[in-house]
């Protein structure tokens, strides 16, 4: 009788795990999931950079390759007219960032995902240091802009952001 039982409850819990694994949620999940994996396998290991002192900057290329989703090195072309979902959403990937390279992370703006660097007008950096100072310091990081660079259509930023843990640790060496 134990048997049946077990069989009837194998059966059960095989259909509903079959009818679970087709709900469009867990296949737009299985497919995203195998996306990202493919482009991590696509970009190489995490790019993570550690830089104790912002004069060692200038023998960097932060804007090498195309952006890695992984590290803590963020590309972004220009961070003007946020809307508040997408400060949350930018606040979201900074402190994934800061997470990533355990209390500094390095924006590079003015810059595609691809690696291109395109460059902004005076203006556009400008809102989008503002608006870099502004994000960090919502998370109690603090923003450094390192240089500025020329770039096809005018110039990107190299920018440090690091959180008060980070600056702490830093200070005790």
């Amino acid at each position: 009788m134990s048997e049946g039982l077990l069989s009837v409850f194998s059966f059960e819990a095989q259909e509903d795990l079959y009818i679970e694994l087709r709900h469009p949620t867990v296949q737009r999940r299985q497919r995203n999931l195998a996306n990202n994996l493919r482009r991590r396998q696509a970009t190489g290991p995490p790019r993570t950079v550690v830089l104790s002192d912002p004069g060692q900057v200038e023998s960097l290329d932060l804007a090498a390759g195309s952006e890695n989703d992984l590290g803590n090195v963020e590309y972004k072309f220009k961070l003007v007219d946020l809307s508040e979902r997408r400060k949350q959403e930018l606040k979201t990937q900074m402190r994934f960032r800061l997470n990533e390279g355990k209390g500094q992370a390095f924006y590079v703006v003015g810059v595609r995902d691809d690696g291109r660097r395109t460059g902004l007008e005076e203006a556009q950096r400008a809102e989008s240091l503002r608006s870099l100072e502004l994000l960090g310091g919502e998370l109690g990081a603090t923003v450094r802009l390192l240089r500025t660079r020329p770039g096809v259509e005018g110039v990107y930023m190299e920018a440090m952001v690091t959180t008060q843990e980070w600056e702490k640790a830093k200070s005790n060496l």
